[in-house]
């Protein structure tokens, strides 16, 4: 990692993300039920036991991977529980594909609410610098390098090739995941939009600024975010700063054309800047499909085709 690049995650903790207390908590992995078939593949069902002195907290993790030796890995925090996972993510494209799919509630490390850290795994970590205590993404961030991590323990997982992904607020989580954890192979961020993967200093009518996302969520970021509302050009940082710290490691954005709110004009210019910026050190990729906010089959198809040149590898 070079000078630059450190300064801007020290930035993005500083200013937007907050920073995370310096925590290696003990971590058990434990398999819930044995391997279910499942298509091309197999589901099962693990347990995170994270624990500190604190006190204990336990993660679900949801696991399906191809009929395969060993194989690339998607990691994702999901929306609605793994118990919604198999219908709503083309889990048979990604088999069929030799991929796999790991993926935890995102409550499940916190509750996506602003009183959230009474219930997560903040309550048993230690207190974050008071200078800018993390919010509710730094702590998915967090989960997701916990995840990684864990996965390594699993014979069947190329664990150099764990792929962060995420979809909206998910996709600003696996984006500051993958900045500070290097053991990511690459990150894909998915329409995650202001305070994610497109410019603050692009400014169009429709689009979500600081001022709006810190209104309604201003418990996902560090407390002196929501100073900058209104004053988005002067924040010290941008997000094709966030892409490009991820070099020389690969990095792709998903939009939608319909879904203004995330701002696809802004998006796209990240990724152009952010390809400047690292040197072409690291492929940068990008589509615009038609729609809306969400994450399609077409989405993933990109996202499969991406990896399958830059970091799938026998």
């Amino acid at each position: 990692m070079t000078i630059e690049q450190t300064r801007v995650i020290d930035d993005f903790g500083r200013y937007v993300y907050g920073i995370a207390p310096q925590a290696e908590p003990a971590v058990e992995l434990r398999a819930l039920d044995q391997p279910v078939t499942l298509g091309a593949g197999s589901r099962s069902r693990h347990e995170l036991i994270i624990s500190t002195e604190r006190g204990r907290h336990l993660v679900e993790l949801l696991l399906c991977l191809p009929n395969t030796d060993r194989s690339p890995v998607f990691s994702c925090l999901n929306f609605n529980g793994n118990d919604d996972v198999l219908a709503t993510f083309p889990i048979d494209l990604l088999l069929r594909n030799g991929y796999g799919l790991a993926t935890v509630h995102a409550d499940a490390f916190e509750p996506d609410r602003a009183d959230g850290a009474a219930e997560g795994v903040r309550r048993i970590l230690p207190d974050p610098p008071a200078e800018a205590p993390w919010g509710t993404i730094g702590v998915w961030a967090w989960g997701l390098s916990v995840v990684r991590r864990e996965l390594a323990n699993l014979p069947h997982i190329r664990s150099d090739q764990v792929i962060a992904i995420g979809h909206s607020r998910m996709g600003k989580a696996a984006l500051w995941s993958a900045a500070q954890d290097q053991g990511f192979a690459a990150v894909i961020s998915n329409a995650a939009g202001c305070s994610g993967d497109s410019l603050h200093t692009h400014r169009a009518e429709g689009t979500e600024d600081i001022a709006a996302i810190t209104g309604r969520f201003g418990y996902w970021f560090t407390p002196g975010y929501a100073d900058f509302a209104d004053r988005d050009d002067e924040l010290p940082v941008d997000q094709d700063e966030l892409l490009a710290s991820i070099a020389p490691r690969p990095v792709y954005v998903g939009s939608g054309s319909e879904d203004t709110w995330a701002d696809p004009d802004g998006e796209f210019l990240a990724v152009r800047s952010a390809r400047q910026r690292n040197g072409g050190s690291g492929p940068v990729g990008f589509h615009l499909r038609p729609g809306g906010h969400g994450l399609t089959a077409e989405d993933w198809r990109h996202y499969i085709a991406f990896c399958n040149t830059h970091v799938k590898r026998p």
